[in-house]
């Protein structure tokens, strides 16, 4: 309901931010750094499924027998781009969202030492949270 009453006013607008201006000068900065056309459009490409990446949501899953929880339908066709943009088969992707993976103590890092079991919406935000952070402190910092 409040997303709705959001949107029906319209586009947000600051006197102060010119998204146009600042994306045209990050674009002629990244060709200043000397970064090619390709790269820019991987950079852009990574940050839009990230973006979308971001609009997947999650709900606890009544039928699951082990607990843990499901993609919203609704978001499926976020999930859909995501992977094309990442270049990921979806049901990987999903199948990555959900479950957490252990891996057995063992010499080899073969397929047959892995453990992959669902998780909870609460352990799958707190570990979403934790993935976050950690990127974001060793990109930023």
């Amino acid at each position: 309901m409040f997303l709705l009453k959001f949107v029906s006013k319209g586009a947000l607008r600051d006197t102060q931010l010119d998204d146009v201006n600042d994306f045209l000068e990050c674009d002629q900065s990244m060709d200043h750094i000397g970064l090619s056309t390709q790269e820019k459009i991987n950079i852009y490409s990574t940050v839009a499924a990230v973006l979308h990446l971001g609009n997947i949501q999650f709900e606890d899953d009544p039928d699951g027998t082990k607990g843990g929880c499901k993609i919203l339908s609704t978001s499926e066709q976020s999930l859909s781009i995501t992977s094309e943009m990442l270049g990921l088969d979806v049901r990987e992707l999903r199948n990555a969202l959900i479950t957490r993976v252990l891996m057995t103590k063992t010499t080899s890092n073969s397929k047959d030492n892995m453990i992959s079991y669902v998780i909870s919406i609460n352990v799958l935000f707190n570990l979403q949270m934790k993935r976050f952070f950690s990127f974001y402190f060793q990109v930023f910092h």
